[in-house]
């Protein structure tokens, strides 16, 4: 998973989170998911603060958006991934954030991942796939939606049917 810290987000505002995506965010198990580690937001779809990106799934880059409201002013962890029982193979690109009645500022630094990209600047993450990863992993891409970039999402399903789900992220 990859995350980061909105730190400019105030109360009672409805914000919009947008990307583009290319591949399969549920080929199996749990899809991927975007959570907004705090209770004080919700995303419109499901009422909490977690959105599972079920049937998103697209063989060229298209264009997603989600709305999620606040509903006290402070700092908001934002974490994309996989795990438990997931199945994905998908990449993200220019992710942005910004207050749906707002002047179109992205709250996101370094969304585009854009190439020679060799870290997730900026971004924190867990599964990193030069920490040896195989079977479930994220790693930066030349692949992009406007420019060379993205990141990749990969979880194998199959590794959840008689692994240790204990260690999957």
């Amino acid at each position: 998973s990859i995350g980061y810290m909105l730190k400019s987000v105030a109360a009672n505002k409805t914000y919009v989170f947008e990307f583009y995506l290319k591949g399969n965010a549920n080929n199996a198990g749990d899809p991927l998911t975007v959570n907004l580690n705090e209770s004080s937001a919700a995303w419109a779809a499901s009422g909490t603060s977690e959105l599972k990106l079920t049937n998103v799934n697209a063989a060229d880059w298209t264009k997603y958006s989600y709305e999620f409201t606040t509903t006290t002013a402070k700092w908001l962890p934002l974490r994309i991934g996989v795990g438990g029982y997931a199945g994905a193979d998908c990449y993200l690109d220019n992710i942005k954030i910004y207050e749906k009645d707002g002047d179109g500022t992205n709250l996101l630094p370094n969304s585009t991942f854009a190439v020679p990209a060799t870290t997730l600047d900026g971004w924190t993450d867990t599964q990193y796939k030069n920490r040896g990863e195989t079977y479930s992993y994220v790693e930066l891409s030349t692949d992009g939606y406007s420019n060379p970039g993205s990141v990749h999402f990969y979880r194998d399903y199959s590794q959840n049917l008689g692994g240790d789900a204990s260690s999957i992220g």
